[in-house]
């Protein structure tokens, strides 16, 4: 079984997450790759939020996710910041990359799962995830949804949500690393049924 992670990471936090999923995959003995999307304003970035200097060495050091790529992969994790309810324009360009997969339903019956991060609870991370399990129904993935009791206070059902402060320099806490590993061992054992 092969993962791919997808991420794109501003401030660090998406980068932090993609890191904890390929941890804990990779302890599960699922081989996962990771990559980000192409972001050309990382530096432009730095002048609003200089938390974005201390990780931008670490998010350019990853290779750039490839659509065509994504056909190799059995299950595609995918996250994204929240910008205005919706994912951020980097993301939305990578799923726009895929539509040549759409033709072919090259996606078709690989897993899909998604977290964001939000500013807040008021900004619009469910309805971000929601952009990503939409995506993934006209690929016609598998999207895995968050069960109501993974951990107390739940999750949507859409997947992760990381609320970070408005300068995205709260890092990820020990909630949120609880609920990735156990997404992680839904997603691998989900994939095992599924993916004969």
């Amino acid at each position: 079984m092969k993962a791919a992670i997808v991420f794109h990471s501003v401030s660090g936090n998406n980068l932090e997450i993609a890191k904890t999923f390929q941890q804990a995959l990779v302890k599960l003995k699922v081989e996962t790759d990771l990559f980000r999307v192409e972001d050309n304003d990382l530096n432009k970035w730095v002048e609003m939020y200089p938390i974005v200097d201390k990780y931008r060495g670490k998010i350019e050091a990853v290779p750039v996710a490839n659509a065509v790529a994504m056909k190799g992969y059995d299950l595609v994790v995918l996250g994204s910041p929240t910008y205005y309810g919706d994912v951020s324009g980097e993301m939305k360009a990578f799923m726009d990359s895929c539509a040549p997969l759409w033709q072919n339903a090259d996606l078709f019956g690989k897993i899909l799962f998604a977290w964001t991060t939000a500013a807040s609870e008021e900004g619009g991370g469910h309805i971000c995830l929601k952009s990503i399990v939409n995506f993934g129904m006209h690929m016609g993935m598998i999207y895995v949804p968050v069960p109501s009791n993974l951990l107390q206070g739940a999750f949507p059902a859409y997947g992760l949500i990381h609320y970070c402060s408005e300068t995205g320099d709260k890092r990820i806490d020990g909630r949120m690393s609880e609920g990735i590993n156990k997404m992680a061992k839904i997603l691998k054992s989900i994939a095992s049924k599924l993916l004969l």
